[in-house]
């Protein structure tokens, strides 16, 4: 489902189980969910386990639950307990387009270095791109993580470049 989102089967489970979650992390069973949704979700976890996001615009990563800056979530790297009001933030709640991270927000809960990892980062708003899951063999490897995004933006600005050449293309035949 995460990585055929658009496929007719992923529309049926996502309208019917987990409509308004905002996303298969935070899916559950309820009590007239069929067995193959009960399945799913008993082994989310599992499938979860290793799946890191590349991070783009910070919309659809959880900050703390996700993988996406280390091989562990940001909450098992915490020096203290998460307030369970910030367990469902995304990245880029942390984010400020005008100055970058909410250091303030942070520096209470994760150590120097993983702040370090976090400094690495800069979210790519406004650019159309959204994150994405990665394979666990790139998860924890901000080079890694740097480098998807960046081909993405490529191919988002060749795209865009095409669609404006092969306009003008068309403009110009047209007249």
């Amino acid at each position: 489902m995460t990585q055929n989102s658009d496929t007719p089967w992923a529309h049926i489970f996502r309208d019917k189980y987990y409509r308004g979650v905002g996303d298969l992390h935070n899916a559950s069973a309820r009590g007239n969910s069929s067995t193959t949704w009960r399945g799913i979700v008993e082994h989310l976890p599992m499938l979860w386990k290793g799946v890191g996001s590349a991070v783009a615009d910070g919309q659809n990563t959880m900050f703390w639950s996700q993988l996406w800056v280390s091989s562990q979530p940001s909450k098992d790297l915490a020096l203290q307990p998460i307030p369970s009001n910030k367990h469902s933030t995304k990245v880029a709640d942390y984010w400020d387009e005008d100055r970058g991270w909410r250091w303030e927000e942070l520096s209470d809960y994760l150590p120097p270095n993983t702040l370090k990892e976090i400094a690495s980062f800069e979210l790519a708003q406004d650019t159309g791109i959204k994150d994405d899951k990665q394979s666990p063999m790139a998860c924890g490897d901000s080079w890694s993580t740097q480098v998807v995004i960046v081909e993405r933006l490529i191919e988002t600005v060749r795209a865009k470049d095409a669609r404006r050449e092969s306009g003008g293309v068309e403009e110009a035949a047209g007249q």
